[in-house]
């Protein structure tokens, strides 16, 4: 039996209902996302993931819930980007953090109209979340009052007041989900996939 590119084309198609394969943005570091969230029984919706990440962490995260729930993936991406390595990726992060910066960002996309939740996910940097969030929360603030709010931190020391400054920040009383994880791709758990999987279904509710 020869398979045709009509045939093989089918069988793909069929693998890939079975799976439930998440098609991720158009990006060369986004590959196909392969989610377990109907075969976890989850319930799927409108909802986008809105993240920050320097050095991968969140990225591995937000990618996961992206996938678990079939979300949009939208990445923030400053114009000019923060040191990786060194005495300077602190110092220039967390004087931005400090001082209420609002880094430009590449020119990035989130459907309004389609979405209903939205999750957002950073790292922390000096104890709060990370200045392109920042610019996000303060340029779509009215957008996003009108959304149910998750948000996830990756972090290593003290995640300070990231909670409390965001509901502030935004001028609503809850968040939907919370979700805090230390160094979840260095240091990968089944307790903290579980984590992730709770989260998600809490967003889902």
């Amino acid at each position: 039996l020869i398979k045709t590119p009509a045939f093989k084309d089918n069988i793909a198609e069929k693998r890939e209902k079975e799976n439930h394969y998440v098609r991720l943005p158009n990006d060369s570091r986004h590959e196909m996302c392969y989610t377990r969230g109907k075969q976890e029984g989850i319930q799927m919706s409108d909802v986008v993931v809105v993240y920050y990440s320097l050095e991968g962490n969140t990225r591995y995260v937000a990618e996961k819930i992206a996938g678990l729930l079939e979300a949009d993936l939208v990445e923030l991406k400053p114009k000019k980007d923060y040191p990786r390595k060194g005495f300077m990726k602190y110092f220039h992060g967390g004087k931005d953090v400090t001082t209420n910066a609002k880094p430009k960002l590449l020119p990035y996309h989130v459907n309004w109209n389609e979405c209903e939740k939205v999750v957002i996910a950073t790292p922390i940097w000096a104890r709060s979340y990370a200045a392109p969030i920042n610019t996000f929360l303060q340029d779509n603030q009215e957008e996003l009052r009108k959304k149910e709010i998750s948000v996830y931190v990756g972090y290593r020391g003290n995640t300070g007041n990231t909670i409390e400054t965001i509901k502030e920040n935004l001028q609503i009383d809850k968040l939907k989900s919370v979700l805090k994880l230390v160094d979840p791709l260095a240091k990968p758990s089944k307790e903290k996939e579980e984590e992730i999987m709770r989260f998600v279904q809490e967003i889902q509710k």
